[in-house]
């Protein structure tokens, strides 16, 4: 049977496999989940203040160890940071990040079930490492990715322009670059 456009009836609509629609949505997927996991990084080190003094009644703190809970993990969030992107770059970025995220859960995970200020210490170290081993490479990755996407998409190119005016305001945007056409 024809439709009146001689084409069979049964002949479906052009569609994209499933390989094709995950290299579209793979750069937006992995940028959602970059800027997620630096949202949880640098929230993690400012949202404590507000809990702060329940924990230090609940866990019987002093102000002193109390203290301990935010600087523990900016010492060591803002001491592994370099060595975390040296460690991206020699062992691969997204393999850092994972062992950071994964970190960052665990010592979470451990930070929510402490039972005394000491666990809760050192939970937050251990989150201060997870921090700066995915933040490093979240940066890094973001950036390779930014630039994927705006190849791609003359949108995406606009963003990134933007972006960059907001991180630098007293340099131009960088230039928009096309590939050379080949005559043939």
């Amino acid at each position: 049977m024809k439709t009146s456009a001689n084409r069979p009836a049964s002949t479906p609509a052009p569609s994209l496999d499933g390989g094709q629609v995950a290299r579209l949505l793979r750069p937006g997927f992995a940028l959602a989940v970059l800027g997620l996991a630096q949202l949880l990084d640098v929230l993690d080190l400012t949202i404590v203040t507000t809990a702060l003094p329940s924990m230090k009644v609940n866990l019987h703190m002093g102000s002193a160890s109390s203290a301990w809970i935010i600087d523990a993990y900016a010492l060591t969030y803002g001491s592994l940071l370099i060595f975390a992107g040296r460690l991206g770059d020699s062992l691969g970025r997204r393999r850092v990040f994972l062992a950071g995220a994964t970190l960052f859960g665990v010592a979470s995970l451990a930070g929510g079930l402490a039972a005394n200020g000491l666990m809760l210490i050192i939970a937050r170290a251990a989150q201060g490492a997870g921090g700066a081993l995915s933040s490093a490479c979240v940066l890094a990755r973001s950036r390779r990715l930014a630039r994927t996407a705006a190849r791609r998409s003359p949108n995406a190119s606009r963003i990134v322009a933007a972006c960059h005016v907001c991180e630098h305001p007293d340099r131009p945007p960088p230039a928009r670059t096309r590939p050379a056409r080949t005559s043939s």
